[in-house]
């Protein structure tokens, strides 16, 4: 296993002159380690592309009718995606194995992972369980993909919400206690939802997403994937800018994410400003595509450096304004903090030695930070070398400089190995 990033959402395109190869080469090219949803055909092209492959999965029995629905869930041949029947209170479990079964059958041999369900609500989680049962059942080289609702979904009673539970805790325990040894992977765009956190409380809501799905994952001792959002949702919203990406990558990795995936590559109909313009015949590379690359090539480097690391908890230096975050001061290997700005921290071991990684929580500056870890000046990884070194706190002229981290970005940090 390895830390990966990849795009959410499906290959096939509108129009579009490349074929799939060019299309996978150039996310690879773009920072990605994990393609896009692939139908099976896709499979040769993307492990030529150097991409760990996603499958989605498509009904070969007949049983869910392809009749009105929306492209994402038919494949090129017309037939229904089989996330359909998480959905389906109908469905029999006789159904949903017959189902599987057969569409599992066309996923070439090798590992991967396969799309079940994006957003089920909590009366779809048994249905969920099924299809990932026939996944470990039938074809044990394949990881069942599952991706949960944000914090800001409507709460409430089944049928009449979107989460069909009181509380975001409790769908978050729903899902845990359904779908045994599942990572919680949940979506989280609020950095463009509240417009750059202009709107009232949309910052916190950010916030408390990590801190309730951290709870989630340290209750139920799981992972935690994450999708973030690389476009413009809606013509009212801000666009994708360098530090608004990097603000959600930088904080999925202080709050211990294992892999991070790009709501969306293709912009289609609404998503404006997505890393490729699926809008033209000519799958034009947006600014964004740049923006994202750069921003991808620093998130692989640290999630690859972090990845075999055991996460301990997130920290707050504003802890506040978002319910039961861990203030700072509460972690006793961070010795001395001092900052011109509000940052997050996630702190890893490597071994028993602990590993910090700190956030630049604005948007809009930079800031300057001393910190010490264990009475310790650290070591910081540098992205470019792909290795540990001293802190460059000195100018050119020998005299003292601070450490800046730049908006939205963040610095990697261990105590010195040899005490010095």
């Amino acid at each position: 296993m390895a830390f990966e990033i990849f795009p959410w959402g499906p290959l096939r395109r509108y129009t579009g002159e490349r074929d799939t190869y060019e299309a996978l080469m150039d996310m690879k090219e773009c920072g990605f380690t994990g393609s896009c949803f692939l139908e099976p055909e896709d499979g040769d092209a993307c492990r030529a592309a150097g991409l760990a492959p996603t499958y989605f999965l498509f009904d070969e029995t007949g049983a869910i009718s392809p009749e009105g629905l929306d492209p994402f869930y038919l494949s090129r041949r017309g037939r229904a995606n089989v996330t359909l029947l998480a959905k389906d209170k109908s469905a029999t479990p006789q159904t949903i194995d017959a189902v599987m079964r057969a569409a599992l059958a066309r996923i070439p041999k090798g590992p991967a992972k396969v799309y079940i369900a994006d957003e089920p609500g909590a009366t779809w989680l048994p249905r969920v369980r099924q299809m990932a049962d026939c996944v470990a059942r039938y074809r044990s080289d394949l990881t069942p993909y599952i991706n949960l609702f944000p914090n800001y979904a409507v709460c409430g009673d089944p049928d009449i919400s979107q989460l069909e539970t009181e509380t975001f805790e409790e769908y978050l325990a729903a899902f845990c206690r359904a779908v045994p040894d599942m990572p919680v992977s949940i979506d989280n765009y609020m950095v463009f939802v509240s417009k750059e956190f202009s709107e009232h409380s949309g910052e916190a809501r950010f916030y408390q997403n990590y801190v309730q799905v951290r709870e989630a994952c340290d209750r139920f001792h799981r992972d935690f994937h994450h999708v973030i959002c690389s476009n413009q949702l809606r013509a009212f919203q801000p666009i994708p800018t360098f530090s608004n990406l990097l603000l959600q990558a930088t904080t999925s990795l202080a709050a211990g994410a294992r892999s991070v995936s790009w709501f969306t590559y293709f912009g289609r109909g609404g998503y404006l400003m997505a890393p490729v313009d699926d809008n033209t015949d000519r799958d034009v590379r947006t600014g964004t595509w740049y923006l994202l690359r750069e921003v991808n090539r620093r998130l692989f480097s640290w999630g690859s450096a972090l990845f075999p690391m055991d996460y301990e908890g997130l920290y707050f230096t504003h802890p506040d304004a978002v319910p039961r975050a861990h203030a700072l001061s509460e972690c006793a290997d961070i010795t001395h903090f001092s900052a011109d700005g509000p940052c997050v921290c996630g702190v890893y071991r490597d071994g028993g030695e602990p590993v910090v990684f700190v956030v630049n929580c604005s948007l809009q500056k930079s800031i300057r930070a001393d910190i010490a870890i264990r009475g310790q000046k650290p070591m910081v990884w540098s992205v470019e070398e792909g290795k540990w070194r001293e802190p460059i706190l000195t100018t050119t002229q020998g005299s003292r400089s601070p450490m800046w981290i730049g908006a939205g970005d963040a610095v990697l940090m261990r105590g010195r190995r040899d005490g010095k």
